[in-house]
């Protein structure tokens, strides 16, 4: 009887021990980790390099960079200050997994107002919310 209580107990753990491994690891994600890489935007195509301290982004032709740094990494939206010369703005940052981010950067205030009409038709025609301004990106994969 008591072999098979400790076999019992013995599957038990080894049960709770896979579903942790299968499900903590999700739980814990570390923003600041999952962010460094190389990513791209959809369906914009900026192409964008992240390490420790600044985001290198280029479209187009054109280049530039943005420091930043991490606001609130606790739970998603995670939240994101970037500066560059003097200005900074604040974004929203929600992973899918290892490889897809949006980024929601809190600027639509900061918009012309011709570009927040642009962007209030273009989301409801979407079903989207209409002061939502997002940003789509995928991590470009090593070859």
């Amino acid at each position: 009887m008591f072999a098979e209580r400790k076999t019992q107990m013995l599957l038990f753990a080894g049960c709770v021990g896979l579903l942790c491994a299968v499900f903590i690891p999700d739980w814990f994600e570390d923003p600041v980790e999952l962010a460094k890489g190389e990513w791209i935007g959809y369906p914009q195509k900026v192409r964008a390099e992240v390490d420790e301290q600044q985001v290198r982004w280029s479209i187009g032709g054109h280049r530039g960079k943005f420091t930043y740094t991490w606001v609130q990494t606790d739970s998603e939206p995670y939240r994101v200050q970037f500066s560059r010369g003097g200005e900074s703005f604040e974004a929203d940052v929600v992973f899918d997994g290892d490889d897809e981010a949006v980024l929601l950067p809190l600027v639509f205030d900061k918009l012309p107002d011709i570009a927040r009409e642009h962007i209030r038709s273009t989301n409801k025609a979407r079903n989207r919310p209409e002061d939502e301004l997002r940003f789509l990106f995928r991590r470009v994969k090593a070859e």
